[in-house]
């Protein structure tokens, strides 16, 4: 059984190849409206043909699972399939390294759990996203998952100690600060380019009332970016990276 987390969709036509023994190759056909933001893309636009047998396991956010459940795919947990073969997603920046950020839809926490329970993780994504170093182009920061009662301290020890600049966020549609599915705030910080990610998120992660961070290092294999003209560049992480 090959098992598909599917997180992202934007106008890209994308073949992957597992190794499982049951399932030779996949291929994912995504045609979004539009190149699109991970809480915007729609499931059914994924279509998977040349396997067996499929199961899709999405992130945990309340409206992946409603379209999950509405497209008749299937939906698993972690605990049901705790090994996924392949997890697609997107990011709000991806560098050379493969090194991305993510958690502008405020999923951080959990998109990352399914990509370290992958055997493969791929990004897939449009032209703006690629950078040479993260926080060239991408300015609304690093999110930063937060215990609540912590936030204000936080932000001040961002500010002062990382040389950051945290804002918190807030709902666009109700008053007060977003509320992540575990109950935490997202402080987007903005640490301008950054270069050595790694370091910067193990130096985060190590501060109290720190959940998660939008950090993903060295967990890509592969990212696919969408252009203008309809075509698709590739990139592979270097394996030292990976």
């Amino acid at each position: 059984m090959c098992r598909l987390s599917i997180v992202y969709c934007c106008r890209l036509r994308v073949k992957l190849w597992t190794s499982t023994s049951r399932a030779g190759s996949l291929w994912a056909l995504a045609a979004a409206p539009r190149l699109s933001t991970p809480s915007s893309a729609s499931v059914s636009s994924w279509k998977r043909r040349s396997c067996q047998t499929s199961s899709v396991s999405p992130r945990l956010s309340r409206p992946n699972r409603c379209l999950i459940a509405q497209h008749k795919l299937t939906l698993t947990s972690l605990d049901e399939s705790p090994v996924i073969d392949v997890t697609i997603d997107g990011a709000d920046e991806v560098d050379l390294q493969l090194n991305c950020i993510k958690g502008g839809g405020g999923c951080q926490l959990q998109e990352k759990v399914v990509a370290f329970a992958a055997k493969k993780f791929v990004i897939v994504a449009d032209y703006r996203k690629e950078s040479k170093k993260l926080g060239e182009h991408w300015t609304q920061g690093v999110p930063v998952e937060v215990v609540p009662m912590a936030y204000v301290p936080l932000m001040r020890y961002l500010e002062e100690k990382f040389g950051g600049k945290p804002v918190l966020r807030m709902g666009k549609c109700k008053a007060g600060p977003v509320v992540t599915d575990n109950g935490n705030f997202v402080l987007d910080v903005n640490f301008g380019e950054i270069d050595d990610p790694k370091t910067l998120c193990d130096s985060l992660k190590l501060v109290p009332g720190v959940v998660e961070v939008g950090l993903f290092c060295s967990m890509a294999e592969k990212a696919f970016f969408g252009q203008t003209n309809g075509s698709v560049t590739t990139r592979v992480a270097p394996k030292s990276a990976q």
